[in-house]
């Protein structure tokens, strides 16, 4: 791909894995080690996704289809290491749900491709609920999951607690997936959180089942799971070296490749509320209407915690030489060896993006004393649709504002690292370097959220490697003109002349 950047011989820097187990398991009850007959196999992680899917390649010349007779009902169960025995043992069991892509490359060998999930899919869409839950909302996706999904304790990781508690729901007869979909999306960690409604549940190889905050994600922090307490763990900090022709001895930290399939889309963006929106909700009750809001700049004031600090925006505090607007610019005609002097067209001036809140509008109703006959003035005993905050419109931005600034990066295969955490890039800027200059990226910094993970071993080398999709939620400074000089002066090279350019006609 153009837009991918390979370290020197990358082959070179793959490190092996040990596989302890390659088994599938039929209703016959019949076992099979497929580990000799499977070219390798592809395992999906994702914040957005609550169970583990993956796909398997099968060389076979002894016609399992027929003898083995797959029919979409066998089981999978996948155990490995990095290295030998060095990383954590991975040990899972999934269902096979599809067999498809069959191949006739020899007369006695046929290829296909095995596609397998964590068996709970099943068990989430086949478990039907008509029942009443009352309580936090982490307290009622536990109990949709242990008790009517009936999956044990120990195949939960990381589970926080929301706020309140005082919330009721009556499940109209829905599937455990709809439900655990309604529960996460609903689930706040708190007024005073990062992001409001900025809950996400998902599973990871390593850790099970995680009910888990962005804010706890952007911290860094581990350390808090379900039924007991664990060591946090360090920012992993990984490094790439672009083609210099030197052997470095190969690393587990060593980034292989770098990709960026997008750095922002202010159009989409907008048009999807991530800097601003507002909701219109209605009181039946009280027959009234009332207005939220959502301003980035007002939540990113609220708290630091984040990725790093700052909107990935120029918002109205940074927008100081325009007063506060987006300007609409052009340019005149150039004079000589002159930058080309600035002009400003005012009738494609616009608010700041945080004041766009007209950009989406979501209609919405709030509901009191659902499920009590007290005064309209009194407090709920049992809570349901009930709009407090701009909670739903700052979800809807964190979700865009996670699709902005991407970044793939591919590593050796390593058994430690899940979506959640923050990794620590270390990647060399491409521009001119010399011993004058400092090219290191003072707004982005390093600090990125792993959303996406995709881990691909080849059993028959032993060797594998991680593709991780990482996320920059914020900056580590405001775009701000003085910063922005600041860099252009520590540059190498021509870049120095830009902070010469001179200002723009306002």
């Amino acid at each position: 791909m153009n837009d991918t950047v390979n370290a020197t011989s990358a082959d070179d820097y793959l490190q092996p894995f040990t596989i302890k187990a390659c088994h599938i398991v039929n209703q016959e009850g019949y076992s099979n080690n497929v580990a000799g007959v499977t070219s390798g196999f592809n395992i999906y992680e994702s914040i957005d996704s609550k169970f583990l899917t993956g796909d398997l390649i099968i060389t076979d010349s002894l016609n399992l289809l027929k003898n083995f007779r797959f029919s979409g009902q066998e089981f999978l169960r996948l155990s490995f290491c990095h290295g030998n025995d060095e990383g954590p043992v991975l040990n899972m069991t999934f269902r096979i749900y599809k067999l498809s892509k069959i191949i006739r490359s020899k007369e006695i060998q046929q290829a296909y491709e095995l596609n397998f999930c964590d068996p709970s899919v099943f068990l989430s869409n086949t478990t039907r609920i008509s029942r009443v839950y009352r309580g936090s909302y982490s307290e009622m996706l536990f109990k949709v999951i242990n008790k009517d999904m009936g999956l044990p304790v120990n195949l939960l990781g990381h589970w926080e607690s929301t706020e309140t508690d005082n919330n009721q729901f009556i499940c109209p007869n829905w599937t455990a997936n709809q439900l655990m979909n309604y529960l996460t999306i609903n689930a706040d960690k708190g007024t005073n959180s990062s992001w409001r409604s900025g809950m996400f549940l998902y599973q990871t190889m390593k850790d099970g089942f995680n009910f888990r905050s962005i804010d706890n994600m952007c911290s860094g922090k581990t350390d808090q799971y379900f039924g007991e307490s664990k060591v946090q763990e360090e920012v992993l900090k990984l490094f790439f070296k672009p083609t210099t022709g030197a052997k470095d001895k190969p690393s587990r930290e060593q980034i292989l490749s770098v990709k960026r399939p997008q750095l922002f889309d202010t159009l989409e963006a907008s048009k999807k509320g991530a800097y601003a929106s507002r909701s219109k909700n209605y009181d039946s009750v009280r027959k009234l209407e009332s207005d939220e809001y959502y301003d980035i700049e007002d939540t990113f004031n609220r708290s630091s915690n984040h990725v790093s600090e700052y909107p990935m925006v120029r918002t109205e505090s940074m927008l100081t030489i325009s007063n506060g607007h987006e300007q609409g610019l052009t340019t005149g005609e150039q004079i000589g060896d002159e930058y080309p002097p600035v002009v400003t067209l005012p009738y494609f001036t616009l608010l700041a993006p945080n004041n766009q809140q007209d950009n989406m509008i979501v209609y919405d109703y709030s509901t009191n004393h659902d499920f009590d006959n007290g005064k309209i003035e009194s407090d709920d005993v049992w809570s349901n649709h009930k709009i407090k905050d701009n909670s739903k419109l700052e979800r809807k931005a964190l979700k865009q504002i996670l699709n902005q600034n991407r970044l793939q990066v591919i590593i050796p295969v390593r058994t430690d690292l899940s979506v959640g955490n923050i990794v620590e890039l270390n990647i060399p800027e491409p521009e001119l370097q010399d011993k004058q200059s400092d090219t290191k990226d003072k707004i982005v910094d390093n600090r990125y959220l792993i959303v996406d993970l995709q881990l691909s071993l080849n059993v028959q080398t032993s060797e594998g490697s991680l593709q991780l999709e990482c996320v920059k939620e914020s900056f580590a400074q405001q775009i701000t003109e003085d910063a922005i000089k600041g860099m252009l002066e520590k540059s190498a090279g021509s870049v120095n002349r830009m902070t010469e350019m001179p200002k723009g006609n306002a």
